[in-house]
């Protein structure tokens, strides 16, 4: 399990398929307590798509 992870897809499309897919198994590998990090470009209501803690 990850404590972080960082991710920067070239279309801001892409953070929901990378960040939040079930079957990209990013979310899977981060830790419960862990922080899921986007360097992405991304539009303000794909931002808002990603969890918070």
């Amino acid at each position: 399990m990850w404590s972080s992870i960082f991710i920067m897809v070239g279309k801001h499309g892409d953070v929901g398929t990378v960040g939040l897919d079930a079957t990209s198994e990013v979310l899977a590998r981060l830790r419960p307590d862990g922080v899921l990090i986007d360097c992405t470009n991304s539009s303000p209501p794909t931002r808002r798509l990603l969890p918070r803690g």
